[in-house]
């Protein structure tokens, strides 16, 4: 299992991500600019002093630790808290293999997907749109310090995503409780359809679900939901789909393309399947 360890200019490369020369996305924004001194502060508990930038290949950093030595439960060693933004073309892949590995703990709510290792409470690793960026807490012992690093670090994220994304990130569609994190979470899903299965990442993927529609209704659920999630979408046609007459619905919108598979279930019979695959538009 990919092991999710914090980049620093002094120490290997995080994430599992190599850092191959290449920009993703256009010019990393500063770590630092990425929270405020108050806001560390807070997340630590603890004033806090200015945050170090610092460079590695293929990474920014920036790192803050407390005023105060201890007070995460280590003698002498303060508290520290730090933000990295990847800006190697190949971290976008290798987040896209962690993000597929089934033992990591996807985490929602924060940017357009975020990943947890399962084992590690920190760090907390995430994504907008293709910039990836990683909140790591050290030196701190919780058999002598009462906080949560995990909390802490997933605050954090919130806070970096939300400024990486400049402060207005779209609103998420309500999702059926059982429909599976790494499935696009701004795709509508019918809300009494139970997810079967789901593959791939936020942006390249899809997902199988079953209900109790007809594909009649279904196809005119999506017909105007996709239109109020932001996408536009195509008119339906019929296709065999291994010896089943099925509907192709295609859809476009906000930075991805993909089609929607509506078939009847023969097994047991009675309900309507759906196939939602997606792309990213490069």
């Amino acid at each position: 299992m990919p092991r999710l360890v914090t980049l620093t200019a002094a120490t290997t490369i995080a994430l599992g991500l190599a850092a191959p020369a290449g920009a993703a996305g256009g010019k990393a924004p500063a770590p630092c600019s990425l929270l405020t001194e108050k806001q560390v502060a807070t997340l630590l508990g603890e004033p806090v002093g200015d945050g170090k930038p610092e460079k590695a290949p293929g990474a920014r950093e920036c790192q803050w630790q407390t005023r105060e030595e201890g007070v995460g439960g280590i003698e002498g060693t303060p508290l520290g808290l730090s933000v990295v933004v990847h800006t190697s073309k190949k971290a976008r892949t290798d987040f896209d293999e962690l993000v597929r590995d089934q033992d990591n703990e996807i985490i929602d709510g924060i940017g357009d997907e975020a990943i947890a290792d399962d084992t590690f409470d920190v760090p907390v690793a995430g994504r907008v749109g293709r910039r990836i960026f990683e909140v790591d807490f050290s030196n701190y012992d919780t058999t002598n310090w009462d906080g949560d690093p995990r909390a802490i670090a997933t605050e954090g994220a919130e806070i970096v995503a939300d400024k990486l994304a400049g402060g207005d990130q779209p609103e998420r569609v309500e999702q059926p409780d059982d429909v599976l994190a790494r499935f696009a979470d701004d795709i509508p899903v019918p809300a009494s359809f139970m997810s079967r299965t789901a593959f791939g990442t936020e942006y390249n993927g899809g997902g199988a679900f079953g209900g109790d529609l007809t594909i009649d209704e279904v196809v005119a659920y999506y017909q105007e939901a996709l239109p109020g999630a932001g996408y536009e979408v195509g008119e339906p046609t019929t296709a065999d789909v291994d010896g089943v007459t099925t509907t192709v619905l295609p859809f476009s919108g906000p930075g991805r393309t993909g089609e929607i598979e509506i078939s009847p279930n023969t097994d047991p019979p009675g309900a309507t399947l759906l196939f939602i695959s997606y792309q990213e538009d490069v």
